[in-house]
């Protein structure tokens, strides 16, 4: 099983980091923001995804999704994750990285999923 109490600290570091540098701060309160059914209507190009530099160059497989309390996403491979390692995409382009993503982009604010392999489901739970 994937250790995902080590992985939520230093991503929650990494997530306030990659804001700051790229400069995307919230312009909207959450209650306006829309949901993750609109940003799919919407077809997520605007919507900005967290994500690991191998997962992006095919090297790992998503493994860890979380949806914060904020609305950002987060897709890791399970691994330690350093601030070098960060990369910002578009869900949208997360999607094309991996289809299987479609299967729990209803995930609420405030939930993460986990699976063990690519190939295998995902288990959703409350962050």
């Amino acid at each position: 099983m994937i250790p995902v109490a080590r992985m939520k600290l230093p991503f929650g570091c990494l997530l306030l980091i990659c804001c700051v540098l790229a400069g995307c701060g919230k312009t909207a309160p959450a209650e306006q923001s829309p949901t993750a059914k609109d940003q799919r209507v919407a077809g997520n190009e605007a919507v900005a995804a967290i994500t690991l530099k191998r997962i992006t160059s095919g090297e790992k497989p998503i493994l860890y999704v979380t949806h914060d309390d904020e609305g950002d996403w987060q897709f890791l491979d399970g691994g330690d994750v350093s601030e070098k390692d960060a990369t910002i995409i578009s869900l949208k382009q997360i999607e094309e990285l991996d289809p299987t993503i479609k299967a729990i982009l209803d995930l609420p604010p405030g939930w993460s999923a986990v699976r063990v392999a690519k190939d295998k489901p995902w288990r959703r739970f409350e962050s």
